[in-house]
C-alpha cells in the first residue's frame, strides 16, 4: 500500500494502454486496471474453416454467450441493442480488431481545412 500513482488508466485496450504507456514515457507512476487477463491467442482459429462456429464461443462479443471467469452477465431484456465487450487486455478490439475512433467536427472537413481528401458527406 506504500505505493504511490499518479494516474490509475481503467481498461488496457487501445486507448487505455496508449496513454498509460505515453504517461509513464513522460514521468507519470500509472497502474491501469483491466478486468480480465490477456487473451490466448493460440486459441484463436481465423486460419481455420470451422473459425465462424468456434468465435462464437470464446471470442464471442457476448460477455452472456462467452461466459469466461472475468466475464459479468449482462441483461438486454429491456434493451434494444446488445453489449458489445470484451473482458481483457486488449478490450473490445479483440472483438473488432481495430480502435473505433471518436472523431470531431474538424475531421469531417479535411479537404476545407487541409486541402487533403474530400469534406463529408
Amino acid at each position: 500500500m506504500d505505493d504511490r500513482v499518479d494516474v490509475c488508466v481503467v481498461g488496457a485496450g487501445p486507448s487505455g494502454a496508449v496513454a498509460a504507456a505515453r504517461l509513464a514515457r513522460d514521468g507519470y507512476r500509472v497502474v491501469v486496471l483491466e478486468q480480465g487477463d490477456w487473451p490466448d491467442y493460440r486459441r484463436a482459429r481465423a486460419d481455420r474453416p470451422d473459425f465462424e462456429s468456434y468465435s462464437g464461443t470464446e471470442w464471442a462479443w457476448d460477455p452472456n454467450q462467452r461466459a469466461r471467469d472475468c466475464d459479468y452477465p449482462i441483461d438486454v431484456a429491456d434493451s434494444d441493442i446488445d453489449v458489445l465487450t470484451y473482458n481483457a487486455v486488449g478490450g473490445g478490439s479483440v472483438v473488432y480488431a481495430a480502435h473505433w475512433q471518436r472523431n470531431l467536427p474538424s475531421d469531417f472537413c479535411v479537404r476545407t481545412l487541409d486541402g487533403v481528401a474530400d469534406d463529408w458527406p
